[in-house]
């Protein structure tokens, strides 16, 4: 099963009495979380209106190829002559006319979802924290006095409120989550729970979470069973590969040979990493039967090189020579094991952060030589979804990169100001990426000094880049020998 979700978080509303503190971090947490669980996610935070419609159009193009489909809103919701609608941050709310036109209906989206489904057994989810009637409160979401109106699902659709008709719903702590949203947050990795039980428990810790003051409600016309954390649900649908290579943590081995050699490089111990690989170096694996062994083969290897064994480092620094001879069909499993391990993890579910990407120029050298096109084109497909986290993927161009440089004082450990320049940000066409630390908290033991040349190779590997692909554009001149202050830990905004 594949699964694909819209979610939209509007917090900075033109007028200051109805911003949302809390909308867009919901949009993003969920996204996060969304992801995890093997959505496809499209993210999408303080949309003006015509963001927001062609965000709804596009998840409506979209959707075809995809059994599952969500649309997840937080934001300022409206009911305007018996019909809901979601608001942008442009909405103008000065009456009702002027907000019916500047916001989007949720009958048409209902409508995009719908006629966008792939089959009779399709699953469709609406989830609205949005379901407001105080216009004055800004703990709440809400800029009118009349809560949303009823809706019913079309067939093989639920829809959830955060709150019931003529209730408000709060917006939670400045900084944190909606009431709503942390519910649902707490909740969704919960394993193996029909949606309809999943809704029962974010409504009691709704309910719990505000005295009674707020109950979580849902209208559903589902046919079938929907689970958000089940196995079923992983990125990598379209394999030619069993779903032990997949989820490799369903290992099993069934005795043979190629699967010993698999179970003996999953230990993490070097002393049966190191012969489990010379023994498949040497031996005739490769044959039509066991691709889905050959995948996992590469995964491992990877694995063991990531995790410092020398002969698995030495196979990775030499893959020009190592691969050739290991192709079925002019297909090569290993390879497309080895590509797939970088970004997904043992669920098969994309990793979000924590790639594996100690081997990212040394495999993409790969792609220059002409001799894997199908490699390449499978790993391109499958982390296409994820552009918010993946800035490059197989067949793209350079990418342009923006390095802000600005000289930097902070106080050393024996008291004494230092100046030196420090990476204050990086941007990709124009949006930063850089999360910005505490700069009270900034000091000689949570900064350190790199040369201009290990700051490329850095930011490459944060952003799945290789290096040769990185175009890097610095607001002032350095060179690659010049030392740059950074901090200790970089986090990457997605």
């Amino acid at each position: 099963m594949n699964a694909i979700a819209l979610v939209i978080g509007n917090t900075n509303y033109k007028l200051e009495k109805h911003v949302l503190p809390n909308a867009a971090k919901d949009a993003i947490d969920v996204s996060e979380k969304l992801v995890n669980l093997g959505f496809t996610v499209d993210k999408h935070t303080d949309c003006d209106i015509l963001e927001f419609q062609r965000a709804i159009q596009l998840f409506s193009a979209k959707r075809k190829k995809f059994a599952v489909g969500l649309f997840y809103f937080a934001g300022h919701g409206l009911q305007i002559k018996g019909k809901n609608f979601l608001t942008a941050i442009d909405t103008r709310f000065e009456d009702e006319t002027a907000a019916e036109y500047s916001s989007c209906n949720l009958s048409m989206i209902l409508d995009y979802m719908d006629t966008s489904t792939m089959s009779e057994n399709s699953v469709n989810i609406v989830i609205l924290d949005a379901c407001r009637d105080n216009p004055w409160n800004l703990a709440v979401r809400s800029v009118n006095n009349h809560d949303l109106a009823p809706v019913f699902a079309p067939k093989g659709t639920l829809i959830a409120y955060s709150t019931s008709p003529g209730q408000t719903a709060d917006d939670g702590e400045k900084g944190g989550n909606s009431i709503y949203a942390k519910a649902f947050l707490n909740h969704i990795d919960d394993e193996e729970i029909p949606i309809e039980d999943f809704f029962k428990r974010v409504r009691t810790s709704v309910y719990a979470g505000t005295n009674g003051s707020q109950t979580s409600w849902e209208h559903t016309s589902l046919i079938g069973d929907f689970y958000f954390n089940s196995r079923a649900l992983n990125h990598s649908v379209n394999l030619p590969y069993e779903d032990y290579a997949i989820a490799d943590q369903d290992f099993i081995s069934d005795g043979s040979n190629l699967q010993e050699i698999i179970l003996q490089m999953r230990t993490h111990d070097y002393y049966s990493q190191r012969p489990a690989l010379k023994s498949f170096k040497s031996m005739n694996a490769v044959g039509n039967d066991n691709i889905s062994d050959l995948f996992l083969i590469g995964r491992n290897i990877l694995q063991s090189a990531h995790g410092g064994e020398g002969d698995a480092k030495k196979f990775m620094n030499s893959l020009s020579f190592s691969l050739p001879g290991m192709a079925t069909n002019e297909e090569n499993h290993v390879l497309n094991g080895i590509l797939f391990e970088m970004y997904f993890n043992k669920q098969g579910r994309f990793r979000q952060e924590k790639f594996k990407n100690d081997f990212l120029d040394e495999i993409y050298s790969l792609e220059e030589d002409g001799l894997y096109p199908l490699s390449f084109n499978m790993i391109a497909e499958h982390v296409m979804p994820f552009k918010n986290y993946v800035f490059y993927k197989a067949g793209d161009k350079s990418v342009p990169i923006e390095v802000r440089i600005e000289d930097f004082e902070f106080m050393s450990i024996h008291r004494k100001l230092i100046v030196r320049p420090k990476l204050v940000s990086i941007k990709y066409k124009g949006k930063e990426l850089m999360e910005n630390g505490n700069e009270d908290e900034e000091s000689e033991w949570n900064i350190r000094a790199i040369y201009f040349t290990d700051l490329k190779r850095l930011i490459s590997k944060l952003l799945m880049i290789p290096l040769k692909k990185l175009r890097l554009s610095v607001n002032v001149n350095i060179l690659d020998n010049d030392r740059i202050t950074v901090p200790d830990i970089i986090r990457i905004l997605k």
